[in-house]
């Protein structure tokens, strides 16, 4: 059984790589052949490419921008090169679109639905829809997110013509599957990839060490969403170093911890005392490892968190933007955290059987 990803497998981030691993490493561990396919957006090129475009605006800014970049680029670089050692370590070997065929090509997991506002018209890419010259005999979606869903009657019509490209359909939102199923489709709603791999599997295929020999804080900064005077009085009250780190590519925020790798991204969410997190990934793996977390994110993509930790009893971690941080202890045992994931290894495995008797529907 040969199995085909299609996904963001080269975004310079945490998340995107991470769940692409963990998608390869499950179906693996099953008994097929899998392989990542190579198709890369011009939209994510522009993002990630180590030697960007000067974003527009006015001879100042650009100047500005420039000079920042300059100063940046030696941490910039280390980044670039971990994250490609990583890419070469873990998911390799990747396939062109033409080089090999497939019995089953997944799609996803990540946000490869979201609308593209440049490349495509405000539409989603039509090759994460299957629109593609890719040789299987059947396509899944995987565990797909949408981003922030957006309803327009041009969207809707172009859900209609591509969901039936589909044999099976798995989403990750609620929102999503609840949009999926005004259209008349039926998707199952799974969750994120990096949740079929247990902490100490993580640790095992990551060779995870601890990184920082003190009592930390961890703030992964996605988005500025925290109001950093409490995180930092916090920190003081407990007698814990403050550790940032970003999820941006090219970030110019100060004090971050620059370069880290998405094995260290893991090991410095294991071994925090705390996590406070405007990333998905980041409130991911503090369930995963389950730590003490906090998480807050732009508004436009509240609900995709919100999706989750209402799954597992834990919605109070999210907090709107600036306002107070909700500190207290985690009991994981009163949780529903381990029936949310042993019931997701249930239909993720009912699935993988599907797929490899060559039964999807």
């Amino acid at each position: 059984m040969r199995i085909g990803i299609v996904t963001y497998h080269k975004a310079h981030n945490y998340g995107a790589m991470l769940q692409t691993v963990a998608t390869k490493t499950y179906f693996s561990s099953l008994g097929a052949e899998v392989r990542v396919i190579n198709y890369w957006p011009p939209s994510l090129n522009a993002v990630y490419k180590l030697f960007p475009q000067i974003p527009a605006g006015t001879v100042f800014s650009k100047v500005k921008w420039l000079i920042f970049y300059v100063i940046r680029f030696p941490t910039t670089l280390r980044r670039f090169l971990k994250f490609k050692r990583f890419e070469n370590a873990y998911l390799e070997p990747v396939y062109s679109q033409e080089d090999e065929k497939f019995d089953v090509v997944l799609y996803g997991s990540d946000q490869i639905w979201r609308c593209e506002r440049v490349v495509f018209s405000g539409m989603p890419d039509p090759f994460y829809f299957g629109q593609n010259n890719l040789q299987t005999k059947r396509s899944i979606s995987f565990a797909v997110s949408a981003g922030n869903l957006i309803r327009t009657p041009q969207i809707d019509d172009f859900y209609r013509r591509h969901l039936p490209k589909f044999d099976v359909i798995t989403v990750r939102e609620r929102q999503l599957q609840d949009y999926c199923a005004k259209l008349g489709f039926v998707a199952t709603r799974i969750l994120d990839p990096v949740f079929l791999l247990s902490s100490s599997e993580w640790d095992r295929l990551l060779n995870i060490n601890r990184l920082v020999s003190a009592d930390y804080a961890l703030l992964y900064r996605l988005h500025d969403t925290f109001d950093m005077k409490k995180i930092k009085a916090f920190c003081r009250a407990r007698s814990l170093r403050l550790i940032v780190i970003s999820g941006c590519a090219k970030s110019f925020w100060k004090g971050e911890r620059s370069g880290v790798c998405p094995q260290e991204f893991v090991s410095l969410v294991k071994h925090a005392s705390f996590v406070f997190s405007s990333s998905f990934h980041g409130m991911a793996f503090s369930l995963i490892y389950q730590k003490d977390f906090c998480v807050s994110f732009s508004n436009e993509t509240n609900w995709r968190a919100q999706s989750l930790l209402l799954d597992v009893g834990l919605e109070t971690r999210l907090i709107d933007p600036y306002s107070d941080i909700v500190t207290s202890h985690i009991d994981y045992s009163k949780t529903m955290l381990k029936q949310a994931i042993d019931e997701n290894l249930c239909e993720v495995q009912k699935l993988g059987v599907r797929i490899l008797n060559g039964k999807e529907s």
